[in-house]
């Protein structure tokens, strides 16, 4: 697991000057105590090629990132949204969504309230490694690459991006799959990387969007568990 994260965006964005990085900092900086960070907003996007796991597309917003003393568990800021994230090493959904509930208490006076909400958030990318040089897509995932004849059938590096709309509940996955460097000579490596937006008709409140969020959460464990085959969850099995 490369990142988890949940994230609340909000209609209005809330007041931002010059007190706002100090007021928020003194509500959070118990639970995240490393030196907090400045920078503009940034969104996590798969990068094709074989030596590029991730890019950084950065926003126009400036957002503050809390995090603990490891960095590896992280409380972002932003005018117009809240989110949460969890690094390497993977972090259990139900720590995920309890820190990002309390986030959401310690900042509570700050933020919106009523009908607020106007995106809910989810997404998990994980880097998946397999200790072969070759291996066939459909061996470990149920996804596969087809090439014409008269196209050599040898890949050395592929990106892949669907976006899939669940009718009627104003939800899309953006389903991204890609070639990453392996840290291991003699393997390969790749990226899966499933973001979910849930976007109301109309701004709904932060319980309604917590609920929404778990509703995410199962519809991401089904879709992983449709995509990965018995040999590759037999080895995530082995790792944990």
């Amino acid at each position: 697991m490369i990142e988890a994260m949940c994230r609340l965006q909000w209609s209005t964005p809330i007041r931002w000057d010059l007190m706002t990085p100090g007021q928020v900092n003194e509500r959070v900086r118990r639970q995240y105590p490393a030196e907090p960070k400045a920078q503009s907003s940034l969104r996590a996007n798969l990068a094709p090629g074989t030596n590029v796991a991730l890019q950084l597309t950065a926003g126009p917003q400036q957002q503050l990132v809390f995090g603990n003393e490891e960095e590896n568990r992280l409380l972002v800021i932003a005018p117009d949204a809240v989110s949460a994230h969890g690094l390497s090493p993977y972090e259990k959904w139900p720590s995920l969504l309890g820190r990002f509930d309390d986030g959401l208490q310690l900042l509570r006076d700050l933020l919106p309230t009523g009908d607020c909400v106007s995106m809910v958030g989810l997404r998990f990318i994980n880097r998946i490694t397999i200790e072969e040089q070759r291996w066939d897509f459909p061996d470990y995932v149920n996804l596969d690459l087809k090439l014409p004849d008269g196209i050599p059938s040898d890949i050395n590096s592929f990106f892949q991006r669907t976006e899939i709309p669940y009718p009627g509940e104003n939800t899309v996955l953006a389903l991204s799959w890609a070639t990453v460097a392996p840290d291991i000579p003699g393997t390969c490596a790749f990226v899966l990387d499933l973001d979910f937006v849930h976007q109301p008709g109309v701004p709904i409140s932060q319980e309604m969007a917590k609920e929404i969020l778990v509703d995410l959460k199962t519809k991401e464990g089904r879709a992983f568990e449709a995509l990965i085959t018995e040999k590759l969850r037999e080895r995530f099995v082995e790792v944990s």
